[in-house]
Order: structure tokens, then C-alpha cells, then sequence
């Protein structure tokens, strides 16, 4: 048998304004609300970054509504003040992505700014929309969003409640590969068959440095995200969201390895640079020299 619940009660004195008993009283109310959001934001906090599945009927129509989602890694405030996690969520019905948004749990206004920044790249400034409630803002574009999220791991999102501070918050994305056989039932499409596709329209990668053997001190950094200077596909447009990965080998020893981050990690002596976009890697391969 299962004990019943308990119930707590914090006890204390009120007092008259300016009085000691007051003053205690409020320190109290204080500690004790901030202890309860803790509790709250602890039994809240998502898991390590997955994309969760939700799947509701339409009992009018039969139809099946999906929706994708993942939670953000880090904390903002709700319209109480209490910590929560925005979520990213894609929502799917017929075969099609219908609507993309992230609900951040506050009041914002209509039509709103949002500043958004994928990966290491730059930041982009954009105008969402607001949903019924304005406690959610809708992609006016959510395949475009789509896209970028099939090639990248990380999205800054920030956004500005009404008469509030901005608020930001950061989605460590999952593969949606992880949803393959999900998201061609509910979607209509194939992330690696997409994935493939973008990799597919690569067809040059051109990098900034002017050669190819390059000398730099110790002290030194190497930024990945600066080597490339535009990257085209087989129409000759510029494309401007892809992945990056690196390849750095060590002649002198034989070592190699594979880095997805932005500065790179390179030892004394040669290191040779392969930059692929997209899986695709650039012709030119790139010697740093560490003094």
C-alpha cells in the first residue's frame, strides 16, 4: 500500500510593515519561493539533447498530428519567474511539415524580432510570428528553418518578451536521423536522402588563405569557420548554410584526427588542413607551420 501524500505548511509571523517580524517574513517568503522554482526546474530539466515524438488524432478526421521536439540546454524564465526550458518543435500532418515554432512559455508580442545564430556562424536577425496566446513563436518559413537543422548541431535562439529582458536560449540538436522512420511517416521526407541531397550540391569550396603553407606562432589561433571564403553549388550559387569538419594530419608522426569545432587544435611542427563542407572536401589542402 502506498503512503498517503504529504502536505507542508511554512509557519511565521507577518508583522507590520517595517517591523522585524516583517522583515524576516518576506526573507522567508523570498528563500522559500526561490527553493520551490528550484524544485520545479529540477523535475522539469530535459535529458541529454533527443528528439521526443508526440503523436495526437484528430477525432473528427482521423488525422494524425506529430510533433518532433527537443528542449533547449539551457534555462530562461517563465511569465511567473520560475525557470524553464523554450522548446524547438516541429509538427507534422498528411505527409507534410505544417508549422515550426518555439515555445518559450512568455508573453511576447504580434509579431516579434528573434536573433538566431547556427553553429559558430553569423548571427541573423528575423521576424517570427506570435501564436494565439503569444506565448510561442512560429518560423514564417519552417522548411527553411528545416534545412539548417538537418546541417547543423547547435541553435542560439533569442528572443524578446514583452517588457521583459531578452531572453536566450540554446538547442544542442540531435540528428534528425534519429527520427528517420518517424519523420518519413509523419513528414514525407528522409533526412539522410536530404542530407545526401545538400551534400550533393556542393560543387567548390573556396578557401581564403592565399596559400597553401602558412607559418604562425604558437600563441596563434586558427578559426575553421575563417578558411572559407564561399562555397557553391553545380547552379554557381553561393550557398550559405553547410557544415564544417576538419582533417588534420601530423606528417612528422603519422597522427591524424577528425574535429568539428571552430578553433582548431593544432601542434608544434606541420599540420595538414582538409576543410569539408558537407561531407565534401575542398581541393586545396591547407599546411599550418607551428614555430
Amino acid at each position: 500500500m502506498n503512503p498517503p501524500p504529504k502536505t507542508c505548511f511554512v509557519v511565521g509571523p507577518i508583522g507590520k510593515e517595517g517591523t522585524d517580524a516583517r522583515v524576516r517574513a518576506d526573507a522567508l517568503l523570498k528563500q522559500t519561493t526561490f527553493l520551490t522554482a528550484l524544485l520545479v526546474y529540477a523535475a522539469a530539466a530535459p535529458v541529454a539533447a533527443q528528439w521526443q515524438l508526440t503523436v495526437n488524432k484528430d477525432e473528427l478526421t482521423d488525422e494524425k498530428i506529430a510533433a518532433f521536439w527537443t528542449s533547449s540546454s539551457t534555462p530562461s524564465r517563465n511569465a511567473v519567474g520560475i525557470p524553464t526550458n523554450p522548446k524547438l518543435i516541429l509538427v507534422c500532418s498528411g505527409g507534410h511539415l505544417i508549422r515550426l515554432y518555439v515555445s518559450v512559455d512568455i508573453y511576447v508580442t504580434d509579431e516579434t524580432k528573434v536573433q538566431m545564430r547556427w553553429d559558430s556562424g553569423t548571427p541573423l536577425d528575423r521576424v517570427w510570428q506570435a501564436s494565439k496566446d503569444n506565448t510561442a513563436l512560429f518560423a514564417p518559413e519552417p522548411n527553411e528553418i528545416l534545412d539548417s537543422l538537418l546541417v547543423h548541431r547547435r541553435l542560439v535562439f533569442r528572443y524578446f518578451p514583452y517588457s521583459e529582458n531578452p531572453q536566450t536560449a540554446t538547442f544542442i540538436l540531435p540528428p534528425l536521423t534519429s527520427r528517420e522512420t518517424s519523420l518519413k511517416t509523419h513528414c514525407g521526407f528522409s533526412p539522410a536522402a536530404e542530407l545526401a541531397g545538400i551534400a550533393a550540391e556542393v560543387a567548390s569550396v573556396e578557401l581564403t588563405p592565399a596559400r597553401d603553407r602558412i607559418e604562425i606562432a604558437e600563441a596563434d589561433r586558427v578559426l575553421g569557420r575563417t578558411l572559407v571564403k564561399r562555397v557553391k553549388n553545380r547552379k554557381g550559387q553561393v550557398l550559405t548554410s553547410y557544415v564544417l569538419e576538419f582533417r588534420i594530419d601530423h606528417p612528422d608522426d603519422g597522427r591524424s584526427l577528425s574535429f568539428e569545432g571552430d578553433t582548431l587544435p593544432l601542434d608544434k611542427g606541420a599540420n595538414r588542413v582538409t576543410v569539408i563542407v558537407n561531407g565534401v572536401a575542398a581541393v586545396r589542402v591547407l599546411t599550418y607551420v607551428v614555430k
